[in-house]
């Protein structure tokens, strides 16, 4: 009784000077979510989550069988791909196929001697590519690949990702990279003072509008850095929309959704030196890049926010009670509050839902399946013994 009316407390939890979550109960049950990654990982992170035409699930994310510390450097991570029928979700038959390894090649390119990190999936109609982030000439870059939808593996060719923006009138064409990504912060928007990895970081889902797919780029942990609006259409040559001034807090880990020809972003803020205001943010803009509502504190940073469009509104996810976990020692509390918000035209939340999770909810992905909700995402990823589950689950909300 006492840890229901506990509950029930967080749940009116204040939103911001003009909204409060209302008592309400989280539209699923965590704890009857279906394991989907190999229960014998020490580590795994990062979902990217994609539902075909056929109805099956595919998600693509990184794990460690060895170690449960999450470092790039780390030689025993491997990016995987798992795969099963939705309309089985909560038995499902899993296929486990490894995209690729530490010293792995594919075709003609080899990764050497660095871990493959955070893949995204990318689906264009005629194809399933996967894009992640590699390393090349002292820094990160973005490759993509095509999926063979048959057996989960990677074919063909590894491609570049580019990135084409405008300055002083001129078009300049940069590799998705970053030396590409701080040359145009130093050129287009005077951006020298970069503390923190300075890397790219796109956004893990795709919103398609018309003939492109729209998505956002950002640094990683970097001073001045901005989102910045991209858009695509095979999902390896991107071109820049419009910049996100507004935000100006280090953003780095960004969502978006358009609706309503509105484009919602949240972005988590960075923290370089731990010296900027740190926080979850969420601004509206116009297609255009006007800014409609100007970005405010909607939660607190512990992981990667989400959004979706779902029967005609717009929905954000994200954390409003951080872990105090160690990334390094992986010693600390490990356990988090989750906040699923219905949004108005202005970005302000209608109504809310809270998820207490006990082993901390991170990096979670919303997808629609046939007027239904899902949601995938990672479960203690420090605390593996204290859970006695896996790391990365799959559910279906009940709205």
């Amino acid at each position: 009784m006492k840890r229901f009316i506990l509950i029930l407390a967080v749940s009116c939890f204040t939103l911001s000077a003009a909204a409060k979550a209302p008592k309400s109960t989280f539209p699923i049950d965590a704890t009857k979510a279906t394991l989907i990654s190999d229960p014998n990982n020490q580590m795994t992170h990062y979902t990217s989550t994609h539902i075909t035409d056929k109805g099956e699930i595919w998600i693509a994310y990184f794990r460690d069988l060895k170690n449960n510390i999450e470092d790039p450097k780390e030689l025993t991570i491997e990016m995987v791909l798992s795969r099963f029928d939705i309309k089985k979700w909560q038995s499902p038959k899993i296929k486990h196929s490894s995209l690729l390894k530490v010293g792995g090649s594919i075709g003609s390119f080899n990764q050497g001697n660095s871990a493959p990190y955070d893949p995204i999936l990318f689906d264009a109609g005629d194809k399933v590519t996967c894009i992640y982030q590699a390393y090349k000439d002292g820094g990160n870059i973005y490759v993509a690949f095509t999926i063979d939808p048959k057996t989960g593996t990677p074919v063909g060719e590894v491609e570049e990702c580019t990135f084409t923006y405008t300055h002083n009138g001129e078009k300049a064409t940069v590799l998705l990279s970053k030396a590409g990504n701080r040359e145009y912060y130093e050129k287009a928007l005077g951006v020298t003072n970069f503390k923190g990895f300075a890397k790219p970081v796109l956004n893990k889902k795709y919103t398609k509008h018309g003939e492109w797919y729209y998505t956002a780029l950002a640094n990683w942990c970097c001073q001045g850095s901005i989102p910045v609006v991209v858009r695509t259409k095979d999902g390896i040559h991107y071109e820049e929309v419009f910049r996100c001034p507004e935000f100006q807090y280090g953003a780095s880990e960004i969502e978006i959704a358009i609706h309503n020809e509105r484009l919602y972003l949240i972005a988590r803020t960075a923290r370089p030196e731990k010296k900027l205001r740190a926080g979850t943010f969420l601004g509206v803009y116009s297609l255009t890049g006007e800014c409609l509502r100007k970005p405010y504190q909607i939660g607190d940073v512990e992981s990667r926010p989400e959004m979706i469009v779902y029967k005609n509104e717009v929905y954000a996810m994200y954390n409003v009670k951080p872990n105090t976990i160690n990334y390094e020692t992986g010693k600390g509390i490990n356990r988090s509050r989750v906040r699923l918000s219905e949004l108005d035209d202005h970005g302000s939340v209608v109504r809310a839902w809270e998820y207490a999770s006990p082993y901390s909810m991170q990096y979670y992905t919303l997808n629609e399946y046939k007027g239904k909700l899902y949601l995938s995402f990672i479960e203690d990823r420090f605390g593996r013994v204290k859970a006695k589950k896996g790391n990365l689950s799959f559910v279906e909300l009940d709205f």
